[in-house]
């Protein structure tokens, strides 16, 4: 900690590009949700919606006793007692959607907490978590239309539209692993934030045709690439890469696309050089959608452009 406290970022302001000059949202209440992020203007798809930096930054699991956990919440009290008072009220604000078995505190950092790096790129050994005045406040949808992004080299979180928002319209992140069944993303969804999700995904009737078909597509998409990113698996075919990321569009969604044309390239290109040309098409288009989901200056888009 006492290294990042000397880090440059803090005597800078967030860059040009994190600061809105047209404002494309309001926050106000929506029944049955509470607070919500409303777009007050069309939003153009690859739009940087807001950007902020974290309120408060904590490691995603901790180790305390027994007699200090979730139930009692001194952890995160120790932590915000050493706030100042504007940054306590703020988190004070956002909601909780755990009952009194835990302190509200912990509550409160467990439903509004987002990833946070506190390097250029995820460290895969050691995860963070953050809450925010504003992006904490965005609801979930299991077809978002907005996707979140920590950028560490002005240490904000930002929010980008992934698709065209119409003025009116909510704006919504994921709360949790897509590729999954509607039956686990609602069970996943309910011992993370207590709620029945209620989306335009999960609200078709499980056993519906239109169910079952999303759900066999999102399986199918989270197997090729789990085949993909591995390193014992290099016989994915053209033809299934292409598969799974056709589904991304059905299924709309555009990081999972991104993430499929980047490694699926990546491992075409590695070994099969007769089908280069495809492989340096996805990656291609893997750049221009990793530029609209994360913003320019993004690690994905810096690794991509160096290929």
């Amino acid at each position: 900690m006492e290294q990042a406290a000397k880090w440059k970022v803090w005597d800078e302001k967030m860059s040009a590009v994190a600061q809105s000059v047209k404002p494309a949202f309001l926050v106000k209440g929506l029944t049955g949700k509470g607070m919500a992020m409303f777009a007050v203007r069309d939003i153009a798809a690859g739009e940087l919606i807001h950007a902020e930096r974290p309120i408060s930054v904590t490691v995603q699991k901790y180790n305390v006793a027994p007699d200090r956990g979730p139930a009692t919440g001194d952890f995160y009290r120790s932590a915000l007692s050493r706030l100042g008072l504007p940054q306590q009220r703020a988190i004070l604000a956002l909601s909780n959607c755990w009952d009194s078995t835990i302190d509200a505190i912990n509550g409160i950092m467990q439903t509004n907490a987002l990833p946070v790096d506190l390097q250029d790129r995820p460290d895969t050994q050691v995860t963070y978590c953050g809450v925010f005045p504003t992006l904490s406040r965005a609801n979930h949808s299991c077809v978002p239309n907005a996707n979140y992004f920590f950028q560490f080299g002005d240490f904000t979180g930002r929010f980008y539209a992934s698709r065209k928002i119409e003025a009116g319209e909510e704006i919504t992140i994921m709360y949790c692993d897509l590729l999954q069944t509607q039956e686990a993303r609602r069970d996943s969804l309910y011992r993370s934030h207590r709620f029945l999700c209620q989306c335009d995904f999960c609200s078709v009737p499980p056993l519906s045709i239109q169910a079952k078909n999303s759900n066999s597509n999102r399986l199918f998409i989270k197997e090729t690439l789990s085949r993909l990113v591995s390193e014992n698996d290099k016989n994915v075919s053209i033809s299934e890469t292409h598969r799974a990321i056709l589904m991304t569009d059905q299924e709309a969604l555009p990081s999972y696309k991104a993430q499929l044309m980047y490694f699926g390239g990546a491992s075409l290109l590695q070994r099969d050089k007769a089908h280069a040309g495809q492989a340096i098409k996805w990656l291609q288009q893997a750049k221009r959608l990793y530029e609209q989901l994360e913003g320019t200056e993004s690690y994905n888009v810096a690794e991509l452009s160096n290929r």
